[in-house]
């Protein structure tokens, strides 16, 4: 019997069944008539068409006013010219525009009123346009959004699919400067990130996805990447991938022979369908670029890649036994269409992982899946909503999985009030997290290399060096390098408050820590302060760099210093610290790893810019440099600290960095090398001294 009538009689194959045909078309390999095949490919066509509808007005209902009107305007702000309309004008002149069987709603004409109010809305036909030569095939979004995992932070990652035929060089440069036009008014507008993928349909349908940039992840994922499209899709516009029409699990011989099929049927449209490919296996050569990719993710989203990081685990050491879950996903809603509404595929992602986990009695693991999941959704269930029926459809479940996990209500109010977690417990929360991603990468490792199979890997050596020099800065610990917090929540505040304090350690010296809030020193040194202990060094600079390089301070913070007397004496004053964290602040760019510039990245480190704190906590009336604490960055984002209790000897190291760097070009020295002086009385007889030193004005 074929697959499309044990659907169609309602017989669902059990798992045994399905693992053991691998759910080919045609079960018993026999030939199926034209008008069956017709009937069966349909119908998958319009079980994805209600499961996308349905898929998108949940997302839709997710969001907030201002980022519904960026849903509904990005396709048409693709599918028109865009004059007038977004500031890259010359750009959206030349760009060729126009998305296949485009037609503005109802919803999308009072978007463009709210957003536009002093301009005209576009005069479009009537009816969508179908012609074949539009440049533009599909706009669909990629990822969370429409998911239980949706949240007020998810990003619209949009793939837009080309017929880079209609592009010249030059015009194809001008359409990613109107995209980039279209992300930075979603963001102006609404606070909404978004990210605009051109990609050419001829290149998707090859796995190749280009170099690796901010948000792509070019070679390092191929089919995988593809087959997260497949499986987390939301059709905003366009042409529907044939992919969605093909029955579950065929290999690519039958894909290719039912692809050539639809374009001779009657019943479906081959003009509304794109081919991107097949996506059947995944070589093991793939999953060591996969696995990097997904680490150097978890640095901005740790909840998300720990779903993504297990899924890889359970995809390569079960060899696919259990198939690949866009095959799965598409199985369900055809063997269920009632589950059309609610089948999610961060939930289907999950439940694979945790049996998985489960499998291999893995139960802190899989405690932190499970944690991860409640996270990534961003929606705190509170005591009441156990009770209620009319939930919306996230909050329904995410309940009803709290109550299979056997949580009580106190593990769920602790995760809802993670942002107010003492630095100690999130510190343990993210080296759970950590401990997990590399766990699993090592798996993966070792599995490459028990199979033997790296001359099969994937990923470029362009690539895999950019990503592996990523790790190496986030994970790395160094000589004078400061760190950065492995941090589990995505985008932290500054601290309201925070104290320094000064006190004396084991050795007998003078050591400077900085803890989280107003404390007073007789508190802190009652051993009050154990829970909210964030760093220590001898030297005050370097624990206001490290404040300043894990965005713990911004201007509303309000520092408290416990100055004090006799060993502990502390000359400088709360001023003078606001003004150096302020100038410190300006000075070292704030990089996310995913903006790091990639071509520096394949070069060596060396140190790009430097900063100079001299004689922070000296006594005013001392005439001369005692302290000289250098802070500087190199070409890789990475930035260090050295105290030098010789100032001579500091000073030299930054005379030598000025001149082999900046000898001929005294405003980009001055761009890239500052002194800091407290505004004391000894810097009136010091300054000059500096400025003859280094033969700039370098403190004014």
């Amino acid at each position: 019997m074929s697959f499309f009538k044990k659907i169609l009689k309602g017989k669902k194959d059990t798992p045994s069944e399905s693992a053991g045909k691998q759910e080919t078309f045609e079960a018993e390999g026999a030939e199926p008539g034209f008008q069956e095949t017709e009937t069966g490919l349909a119908r998958t066509l319009r079980v994805f068409e209600q499961y996308n509808a349905n898929k998108t007005a949940f997302l839709y209902e997710q969001l907030s006013p201002r980022k519904k009107t960026v849903f509904d305007l990005v396709p048409l702000l693709i599918h028109i010219d865009g004059q007038g309309l977004l500031p890259a004008g010359d750009a959206c002149q030349i760009s060729p525009h126009g998305v296949y069987g485009y037609e503005m709603s109802p919803d999308t004409a009072r978007s463009f009123t709210e957003a536009f109010p002093r301009q005209r809305l576009p005069q479009l036909p009537t009816r969508a346009s179908y012609d074949p030569n539009m440049p533009i095939k599909s706009i669909s979004l990629i990822g969370s959004l429409g998911s239980i995992a949706q949240n007020s932070k998810s990003d619209f990652d949009y793939w837009i699919c080309l017929d880079m035929r209609a592009f010249s060089p030059e015009t194809f440069l001008y359409f990613k400067e109107k995209l980039r036009a279209i992300d930075k008014w979603a963001a102006d507008f609404a606070g909404a990130e978004v990210h605009c993928f051109p990609l050419d349909v001829a290149k998707v349908l090859e796995d190749d996805f280009g170099s690796v940039g901010a948000e792509s992840s070019g070679s390092a994922q191929g089919k995988l990447l593809k087959e997260e499209f497949y499986r987390s899709m939301t059709l905003v516009a366009g042409q529907t991938p044939m992919w969605w029409v093909m029955p579950p699990g065929v290999d690519d011989e039958e894909y290719a022979r039912l692809a050539r099929f639809i374009l001779n049927s009657n019943r479906i449209n081959a003009a509304g369908l794109v081919d991107l490919g097949h996506v059947h296996d995944i070589s093991l050569g793939e999953f060591y670029g996969a696995a990097i990719w997904q680490i150097n993710k978890t640095i901005g989203s740790p909840f998300k890649s720990v779903l993504k990081m297990g899924l890889l685990e359970e995809y390569m050491l079960n060899r696919g036994r259990q198939g690949l879950l866009s095959t799965e996903l598409k199985r369900r809603l055809l063997s269920n269409e009632n589950e059309v509404q609610f089948l999610d595929p961060y939930v289907l992602m999950f439940d694979r992982v945790a049996a998985y986990l489960a499998g291999k009695d893995r139960r802190e693991d899989l405690d932190l899946l499970r944690q991860s999941l409640y996270m990534k959704a961003g929606v705190q269930i509170s005591l009441g909503d156990y009770r209620r029926t009319d939930l919306p459809r996230n909050k329904l479940i995410l309940v009803n999985l709290i109550r299979q996990w056997g949580w009580n209500h106190k593990t769920v109010q602790r995760l809802n009030d993670y942002h107010n977690w003492s630095f100690r417990e999130s510190q343990q929360f993210s080296e759970k997290i950590n401990r997990f991603i590399l766990s699993t990468y090592k798996s993966v490792s070792e599995e490459l290399n028990k199979q033997q199979i790296q001359s099969e890997l994937k990923i470029s050596p362009r690539d895999l060096t950019i990503l592996g020099r990523k790790l190496f800065i986030f994970y790395s610990r160094r000589t004078n390098k400061i760190e950065s917090i492995k941090r589990v929540i995505e985008d932290p505040p500054a601290l309201k408050g925070m104290t320094l304090h000064p006190h004396i350690d084991p050795k007998g010296c003078k050591t400077w820590s900085a803890f989280r809030g107003l404390m007073s020193r007789e508190s802190i040194d009652g051993g009050a302060g154990t829970l909210s202990l964030l760093t220590s060094s001898p030297f005050l600079p370097e624990v206001l760099l490290w404040l300043i390089n894990n965005h713990l301070w911004d201007t509303a913070t309000t520092v408290n210093l416990n100055a004090a007397t006799g060993k502990l004496a502390t000359h400088c004053t709360t001023p003078d610290i606001q003004a150096l964290l302020k100038e410190m602040d300006a000075f070292f760019p704030s990089y996310k790893l995913s903006e790091l510039n990639e071509e520096e990245m394949l070069q060596k480190p060396r140190i790009v810019r430097m900063f100079l704190v001299i004689n922070l906590d000296e006594p005013d009336g001392r005439r001369h440099m005692a302290e000289t604490d250098l802070c500087y960055q190199n070409n890789w984002g990475e930035v260090f600290f050295k105290g030098y209790n010789d100032s001579e000897e500091g000073l030299k190291i930054a005379r030598n960095f000025l001149s082999k760097r900046f000898a001929f070009d005294p405003l980009e020295a001055l761009a890239n090398f500052k002194v800091f002086l407290p505004n004391r009385l000894f810097k009136r007889e010091l300054a000059p001294r500096l400025n003859k030193y280094f033969g700039l004005k370098v403190v004014s």
